[in-house]
Formats: C-alpha cells, structure tokens, sequence
C-alpha cells in the first residue's frame, strides 16, 4: 500500500488527480477479457505469436479503450468479488474469441473434407492459428479467410465489437442470461453447428464432382472387372478435386466474403444474450 500511495502521490503531484487502486483494478479487469478475445481470436496469430507481443498488443489496446471504460461506479468490492469479476472477463473475452473460431474452423473442415475424400489428406500441417493438424486444403482455406478477413478490415470491426461489448458488459457489472441458461446454450450450440453447414456448403463443389468421377469409375469397374478400380481412381481424384477446386474459387471466396461478414453478428448477437 506505501508504493501505491507514494506512486499516487506522484502522479498528483504530475497534475494527474486519479486513484490508483481503483484504475489498476478497472485496468486489469479490463485487460483479461481483452487479453482473452485477442488469444483465441484466429486473425491475430493465436499461438504463432509469443506470449510477451500478445501481453503486449493487449496492454496496449486496454489502454486505447480504457476512456470509454470510465464508470461512476466506484471500486470498493472485496477481494472474493475482484475475483469472480476477474473470471466473469475471462469467461467474456473467451466466448467472444471462440464464436470468431467458430467460421474460421467451418473454412477449414471444407478443405479437410475436400483432402479426405480426394485420398490426399496423408500429410497434414500444425495451423498456428487454430488448435489441432489441417490438411494442405485445410490450411490453404484457412490462410486464405485470414488474409480476406484482414484485407476487408474485420480485424478492426473486431475491435470495434469488443469496445461496445464494454458498453454492454460493464466490467463492474455481472452479466445475467437474457431469457435463461437455455438461450445462452442454444445460441452457443446453433453458432457450433454453423461450422459444420460453412464446411459442407464451401466443400460441395468438389465433393459433388469426386461422387461423379467415383460413380464412373463405378460403371467402368461393372464392365471390366479385371480392371483394379480402386487404385486406378486415385489419382484422377486427386487431380479431379484439385482442378474443381480452383474453378470453384470464385464462389469459395464469396461464400467465404459472406460468412466472414456474418461472423461479426454472431459477436453481436452473443454480447445481446449476455447483457445484464
């Protein structure tokens, strides 16, 4: 308490009237959901970046915001409350970077699902971005939605979500589940399935064009049975899915476009069901 005083009484001394105590509390409570929601957030490099440039950028962006964090409300809660305050940011800053995981995940399960089925999904890549291996499609996509999604300026219509999501969710205030635990559950499994629908939906292309190359190699293996099918079929797969793949990438990248665009809905619609 002497050093908090002492860099108070400096800082007064600076011309800067504040109390400490209370602005490195609303600071750190501040600083945990953002840390949180840049961390998980895939188009800011996940775990690709180190930990100090993450600490880093989020520090900086806390002290960006922090204007628009003032509140009349004065901190003098108990340490058991700072703590569950301090969880009740990392929980928000967590749901917040998982729904943007969501879309990011859909992209690359459709070059996944293209791999799988062309009989290419053998070698298989660490995405930083992402937890868990991707196949070479997989990553491609994947790469491919950061860059668009960066392009288009989502990163910064990120952080303009996460500044109003302190409007919504002060962080002096615990939040309540507009319409009951059920809304909340149903919100988080419906933005879940999403990723499931975003993957088949941009991987249907070429997956449509692989089930007509397997029904006529069907047909040719009914007509010469001596003819190995199987073995014969993999390659013109291979190259079948990779050839269909690049014509259909004019509409892969508006499918993309799209649902990168509803992404930031999604952030909204969560603050909306979370708001006190």
């Amino acid at each position: 308490m002497d050093l908090l005083a002492t860099a108070e009484h400096m800082l007064a001394a600076a011309g800067l009237h504040t109390n400490l105590p209370e602005f490195l509390a609303l600071f750190g409570l501040a600083l945990a959901r953002i840390l949180m929601a840049v961390t998980l957030a895939p188009f800011f490099g996940g775990q690709s970046v180190p930990g100090r440039i993450r600490v880093g950028l989020g520090v900086i962006l806390t002290a960006v915001l922090l204007p628009g964090l003032q509140t009349t409300q004065s901190f003098n809660h108990s340490p058991m409350v700072f703590v569950a305050l301090l969880a009740k940011e990392v929980l928000i800053g967590a749901v917040l970077g998982i729904v943007c995981q969501f879309v990011f995940y859909g992209i690359q399960m459709a070059g996944v699902l293209i791999d799988t089925q062309r009989g290419m999904n053998q070698m298989s890549f660490f995405a930083p971005q992402l937890a868990g291996p991707a196949s070479v499609l997989g990553q491609l996509q994947l790469q491919l939605a950061i860059v668009v999604f960066l392009i288009a300026g989502g990163h910064l219509m990120y952080l303009r979500a996460l500044d109003a999501s302190f409007r919504a969710l002060p962080v002096l205030a615990f939040p309540r589940i507009a319409g009951g635990t059920t809304a909340f559950l149903e919100t988080v499994a419906r933005l879940s399935a999403n990723s499931l629908i975003i993957g088949l939906q941009m991987a249907a292309p070429v997956l449509l064009a692989l089930l007509l190359v397997d029904v006529c190699f069907g047909v040719v293996g009914r007509m010469a049975s001596q003819i190995n099918v199987h073995q014969e079929s993999q390659p013109v797969k291979a190259l079948a899915g990779l050839g269909v793949f690049f014509l259909a990438a004019g509409f892969l990248m508006g499918r993309m476009q799209f649902h990168l665009g509803t992404m930031m809905n999604a952030v909204n619609e969560m603050v909306r069901v979370l708001k006190p």
